[in-house]
Order: structure tokens, then C-alpha cells, then sequence
């Protein structure tokens, strides 16, 4: 368990907690498919709806919610507890569809809404509403799900939870899923298993084996079976007997039950914001993930292009045999034609088809590149001082596109030939490489479809703030 020793400033905390809550870009969870939404979404209801209200007016009567399957009887066991001292605004009805929360005359306008939702205040003058308001809540495996987002809201908002279910309904899945959602925020929970007969053993014996299996540790408190007249709304008062002990129990110590409460909520808030944390953090990482395995098919992709079909089509008509005035007369007469660029661009873009990159808009930018670096190898023939420019310059690339065509070379530059060829070999993989990390990049955008990796750092830092404000140490 952990305690608060110091709220000063913790609700400003809590509400830049709650922001970057609400500012986190969640899509890469929602493609993932994980509850990081859900949680996201519970956490701010936890702070807004709970945590800053109850630390802004601390002296709020306790909120006991009563929750339930269809048909548990929890608005009869408000009646009964109730003492059915109610105002001329009439009883409540049987079959709750909306907040309807009972409250003494002074807390009525702390309890006109509950989060998002307006109530329907009933007043009554029993004494255990001095200390607490009993709020009536739609079925919890409605139909409507208008109506279970009303009554899971109802649930994030209380300090107790009186969960109300019966002999036949106690193992349904959809009211397990809710006791779960009450019991990890750190509200106390009282379970009743109303209606409870001479052969309802069997039901108490399995639900609070359940109980300890799902790790929530209470007790059942057992309402017996009960037969009403037409009309009734309550049950005979030592039916709920027990119950309504309990409720007066934590009510004749407020104050310190409900800085007990706090103390867990926000302890459980905590937890599971870092929960969270650390699944942004995976999304994070996934996304960046992906994009580094994209760009790792295009890295060094260049480097490995086969294109020797590119430069049969550079004609220099070199003497492959023949003595060396055959070749020096070669060297004098020879007209170089270029013919490899649209060779250059087929095998390029067939390979970025490969690499799953179908744009098709790399063309012009491979042309691109093969003029400057067309350029590039006349440079490097002036700079070895090569008689006929041209030659040289066409010697050179073809012999960097076909690692066999290195005789003109050798003959115009001698023992040279190999760093130059690898100068203008090097040159063009880097300008194609361009190409490549451009592409990946393209395709990393249009993967992403408008994601983004999302930045754990903030809601980090707002997590340590309200850790450090609150001073929380174990108690």
C-alpha cells in the first residue's frame, strides 16, 4: 500500500498527467490492436471524474454505487438500506435506465452529475446519507451500450462498490468484467449474492471461490431469498441487515476511509499509468522497428546491382587482341556512344519492384543521376590526363557497370586504371543509393498511413512529478 504525505499541488500534477493522457497519438496501438486506448481512456476518467475531485472537496460524501446484472434487485436494496425516507420527489423506480442517486438535501448539488452524466437526485432524510450518497445504476450487461457506459462510468467514480448479483446470474461474464474494472482501481468492493435460499449453498461456495481465483479479496455478504407483495420496493429490513452495517461502519469514519480510498486509487492510477508508459513505449519501438526493417531492404541494395547488360550497350569497339598500334589507333579514332541509361533505369526499377516500392517515380531521378555522374567520370578522365576526354570518360563507366570491360582502361591509364574505376564505380552506387534511401523512405511514409511513433518521454515526466508531489512511500 502506498500513502500520500503531501497533496500540495497535486491536483495541478494529476491534471497535466491528465493531458498528456489525452495528447498521446494512439493510432499505432489501435493497427496493433492492443487495449492501450481502453486504458488510456479508464485512466482519465480515474483523474478527472475521481482522483481531483475528491482532493478539490474533500469533504464529498462517500459515493456507493450500486452495481449489477439485470434484475439483481439493486434498487430495492437502496429502498431497504435507505429506510425508504425519501422526499415528495417519489421512489425510485425499479427499473433503473439513468443515474438515479439518493442524497441528503445538503449534498444534492455535489451529486447533480457525475462525470459526463446528469443525475436524477432523490433526497432523503436517513441518517446514513449524511456520510454517503447511494447511486442507483443502469444494468451493467445492458443491451444498450449507452447505458453500460453510464454504469462503468458510475463505477470509476465510487468509493464503494456494492456489486449485486443472485443465486442465477453470479457467474455471467459481462458482470465479472465490471467487478474486475471496480477492484483494479482500488475501490472497496462489497459483493451480495442477493436472494439467497436453502439451496443457494452451492452459488455461495463457487462465487467466493471465483472471488479468490480473480485475486479480489472480499467477502460475500448474503441477502436472504424474500418474497414481496405487489408493489413493493423494498425487502423486509433484516434482509439487508448486514449490509447496511457495513455501509454505516464506513460511514461513521468517513474521512479516514475516504483518504484510504484516495490513497489506493491513486496508488492503482499510478500503476497503471506506468503500465501504460511502458506500452507506448512498445509502440514506439514497434513502429521504429518496422521502419528500420524497410530501410534495411534498400541499405547497400546499390552496391548490388548487376549492370553488366547496361554497359554492353556503351559501344567503344575496343581490340580486345591486336598489337598495340592497333590499339593506339583505336585510341585516335574511336566515337564512344552512350546507349545504357534506359538499361540502368529498367534495372533499377525492377528492383525496387522487388523491394515492394511501386511508385514508379524513380525513373527521371535514376536519369538524373547517370548525367551527373556522367559527368563525374569526365572529371575524373581530366584529372588523369587523358588525351581524348571522352574516351576516357565512356572507358570508365563502362568498365564501373562490367567489372570485365577494364582493358580500354588499362590501355588509356596503365597501372591507375583500378582506383579510378573504383572512384567511378563508387560515385554512381552512391548516387543510386540516393535513389534507394529516398524510395525506402516513400514507402516508410505510405506504411505508416498517417502514424506516428508515439513519445513515451512526456507522460513519463508527468508520472514522476505526481509520484514526487504526493511523496508516496510504503505504509
Amino acid at each position: 500500500m502506498v500513502a500520500v504525505r503531501n497533496s500540495t499541488g497535486l491536483t495541478d500534477d494529476l491534471e497535466a498527467l491528465a493531458l498528456a493522457l489525452e495528447g498521446l497519438d494512439l493510432r499505432t496501438a489501435e493497427v496493433r490492436g492492443t487495449n492501450t486506448p481502453a486504458m488510456r481512456d479508464q485512466l482519465v476518467r480515474n483523474i478527472r471524474s475521481y482522483l481531483i475531485p475528491k482532493m478539490s472537496d474533500p469533504d464529498v460524501p462517500l459515493c456507493v454505487v450500486f452495481a449489477g446484472p439485470t434484475g439483481s434487485g439493486k434498487s430495492t436494496l437502496i429502498n431497504t438500506i435507505s429506510g425508504f425516507e425519501l422526499s415528495e420527489t417519489g421512489p425510485i423506480r425499479p427499473t433503473t435506465t439513468a443515474p438515479i442517486t439518493l442524497v441528503a438535501e445538503t449534498h444534492e448539488k455535489r451529486f447533480s452529475s457525475i462525470g459526463p452524466f446528469e443525475c436524477e437526485t432523490v433526497l432523503g432524510r436517513a441518517p446514513i446519507l449524511e456520510d454517503m450518497a447511494l447511486v442507483d445504476t443502469p444494468d451493467i450487461d445492458s443491451t444498450s451500450t449507452h447505458h453500460r457506459e453510464i454504469a462503468e462510468t458510475l463505477i470509476d467514480y465510487a468509493d464503494v462498490v456494492v456489486f449485486v448479483t443472485s443465486t442465477l446470474r453470479y457467474a455471467d461474464n459481462v458482470p465479472w468484467e465490471v467487478l474486475r474494472r471496480a477492484t483494479s482501481r482500488g475501490a472497496t468492493v462489497l459483493n451480495v449474492l442477493n436472494r439467497y435460499g436453502s439451496k443457494s449453498s452451492g452459488a455461495y461456495v463457487d462465487l467466493q471461490a471465483r472471488l479468490a481465483d480473480a485475486g479480489i479479496e472480499s467477502d460475500v455478504l448474503r441477502v436472504p431469498e424474500h418474497h414481496l407483495g405487489p408493489g413493493a420496493q423494498a425487502v423486509p429490513s433484516l434482509a439487508a441487515r448486514e449490509l447496511r452495517r457495513r455501509l454505516v461502519e464506513i460511514g461513521q469514519d468517513r474521512r479516514a476511509y475516504a483518504q484510504e480510498v484516495l490513497d489506493r486509487v491513486l496508488g492503482s492510477t499510478l500503476e497503471q499509468a506506468r503500465s501504460l508508459t511502458a506500452m507506448v513505449s512498445e509502440d514506439d519501438a514497434w513502429v521504429l522497428a518496422r521502419d528500420a526493417s524497410v530501410r534495411q531492404r534498400f541499405d547497400g541494395r546499390a552496391e548490388k546491382l548487376d549492370l553488366t547488360s547496361a554497359a554492353d550497350r556503351i559501344e567503344l569497339g575496343f581490340p580486345e587482341t591486336g598489337s598495340a598500334w592497333r590499339r593506339r589507333r583505336w585510341e585516335r579514332r574511336a566515337h564512344p556512344t552512350l546507349g545504357h541509361a534506359t538499361s540502368v533505369v529498367v534495372a533499377v526499377d525492377s528492383d525496387l519492384r522487388r523491394l515492394g516500392y511501386t511508385s514508379g517515380a524513380s525513373s527521371s531521378a535514376v536519369r538524373q543521376a547517370l548525367r551527373s555522374w556522367a559527368e563525374y567520370a569526365a572529371r575524373v578522365a581530366d584529372e588523369a590526363g587523358t588525351l581524348r576526354r571522352e574516351l576516357g570518360q565512356v572507358a570508365l563507366m563502362k568498365a564501373s557497370l562490367d567489372p570485365e570491360a577494364v582493358a580500354p582502361v588499362e590501355h588509356l591509364y596503365g597501372d591507375r586504371a583500378p582506383t579510378l574505376i573504383t572512384r567511378t564505380r563508387k560515385e554512381l552506387t552512391k548516387r543510386l543509393q540516393l535513389i534507394y534511401d529516398a524510395a525506402a523512405e516513400r514507402l516508410v511514409e505510405t506504411q505508416r498511413d498517417g502514424l506516428v511513433d508515439p513519445d513515451p518521454t512526456v507522460l513519463t515526466e508527468r508520472v514522476a512529478a505526481v509520484v514526487a508531489r504526493s511523496h508516496f512511500a510504503d505504509a
